[in-house]
């Protein structure tokens, strides 16, 4: 595993009248207090559907080969925050889905890493 950290500047630094990065105004170094890294928890085995909101609380949140997120007759609400779901095949949304304002949801579609 590489670990790169940057000091990557915004457009929104330039200087209006110049166009350049005002390059004086930024310190020269960067001190980090800590970097965190997970190990991806992986069931690439296995599909998963999520009819309501029992089944989303016992969700472990693995890679899974295929989500299937909601169904018709049931109710199934994302709590507020984000919410990350993980597959390598498919994650399909159905009925009786629901996200509330503000409620941030990412879908990642990926390959199951090698062990």
């Amino acid at each position: 595993m590489q670990i790169i950290l940057n000091y990557a500047l915004s457009h929104e630094v330039k200087n209006k009248e110049t166009e350049l990065f005002d390059l004086h105004s930024f310190p020269s170094d960067m001190k980090i207090d800590y970097v965190k890294v997970y190990k991806l928890k992986c069931d690439c085995e296995n599909d998963v559907n999520l009819q309501n909101n029992q089944q989303l609380a016992a969700f472990n949140f693995q890679l899974k080969r295929k989500i299937i997120l909601g169904s018709q007759g049931n109710t199934l609400i994302l709590p507020s925050g984000k919410t990350v779901f993980r597959a390598s095949e498919a994650i399909i949304i159905n009925g009786g889905f629901q996200t509330p304002l503000g409620t941030e949801l990412e879908l990642i579609t990926q390959p199951c890493p090698d062990n």
